[in-house]
């Protein structure tokens, strides 16, 4: 382990490409620059030798940032995995973390609030910072994700890569199950922990709107995303690797990537609930963890003739579901318990079986 912690505050940003960008954003972070220790993780552009890395190499020099990772590829969300397994960033010794695409503008204060949530609601899990909805692109917001649950102080919503905020304890367990698992270091399964084996919140803060400045490159340099998605067909979800330099203030480490991880398939069991009954079922789904607790529970309601798929992230647990069926008021109940292990199974189950 290379560095030592000097504040209680952890951010680790991701930036390619585009300069403007990333100096507005670190711009913003530092404001905070006294209470936070801030990594930046550098994918490979073609601005990156020229202007992106010496920029970042004079934050360095200022004190303004602890340092960056300069990756030989674009090696995409990656780059976090990379960063945080190296063992370079002292990660377990943080109150709290953040993580963050670093193509946002945000008023000063979104940390305090942050914070602020983390310590008053032990239900939450997360808190990001909420997008400003003024320059998202029209063929976005249609797939935009819903608000859940909402209180005086946050909104429940799956977790992003825009600001996110995590106590540091809890942000040392998901690596843990991230590694364990072999999951991707990307939102979906940030939630995935928080949400399904945390049984916690994600969610968004609601007083300091942040702008995606990406966004505003739609219909300017559309080249932008056709070029980030052509390397692996999946931006966010591959198993490419490259080495890297770390560079600090009068420091420079180049490293070789550790065995890379071979990720699963996401451990996904994909279950096919087909009702091939005349009465319309309502479906209770919820897991049963090793130790016997519940959690997780999700209710689906499929109509005669119509089928439903269950995806769920387990390992090495079990799944119930209890059936219902309420036609005219009637109600019967069948339990299916289907011990489900590492390996993703595809499922699909014939209803009929259990309401003839």
């Amino acid at each position: 382990m290379f560095e030592q912690n000097r504040a209680d505050i952890l951010v680790i940003g991701l930036s390619y490409r585009n300069f403007d960008i990333v100096q507005r954003t670190l711009d913003c972070l530092a404001k905070y620059k006294d209470v936070t220790d801030i990594y930046v993780l550098d994918n490979m552009s073609e601005n990156s030798e020229t202007v992106i890395r010496p920029h970042l190499q004079a934050l360095c020099d200022d004190n303004t940032i602890r340092g960056f990772f300069a990756f030989a590829d674009n090696i995409a969300a990656n780059a976090f995995e990379m960063a945080v397994d190296s063992q370079i960033i002292p990660v377990g010794r943080y109150r709290y973390v953040v993580v963050t695409d670093l193509d946002l503008e945000v008023p000063h204060g979104w940390l305090e609030e942050h914070i602020s949530i983390l310590e008053t609601c032990p239900e939450v899990f997360s808190v990001s910072a909420p997008l400003s909805m003024d320059n998202i692109p029209s063929h976005l917001l249609a797939r935009y994700p819903a608000v859940g649950k909402t209180t005086d102080l946050y909104e429940v919503f799956p977790a992003g890569m825009h600001l996110t905020t995590i106590r540091g304890p809890d942000f040392v367990k998901f690596s843990a199950w991230r590694r364990a698992a072999r999951a991707y270091f990307v939102d979906r399964f940030l939630e995935v922990f928080g949400s399904q084996i945390q049984g916690k919140a994600t969610t968004q803060s609601r007083r300091h709107p942040a702008r995606h400045l990406t966004w505003d490159l739609f219909g300017k340099d559309e080249g932008y995303y056709v070029e980030k998605n052509k390397f692996v067909g999946n931006v966010w979800r591959h198993d490419k690797y490259c080495q890297y330099a770390f560079k600090s203030k009068g420091m420079e480490c180049r490293c070789h990537p550790l065995r890379p991880l071979a990720h699963t398939s996401l451990c996904w069991h994909t279950i096919t609930l087909n009702n091939d009954t005349p009465y319309p079922l309502q479906v209770t789904a919820e897991r049963v963890w090793p130790d016997g607790t519940n959690q997780g529970m999700r209710f689906i309601d499929i109509q005669p003739g119509s089928q439903s798929d269950l995806q769920l992230f387990l390992n090495g647990t079990a799944v119930v579901y209890a059936i219902q069926d309420v036609p005219e008021g009637r109600r019967s109940i069948a339990r299916l318990d289907l011990p489900l292990g590492s390996t993703p199974e595809t499922l699909s189950i014939a209803l009929s079986s259990y309401f003839p």
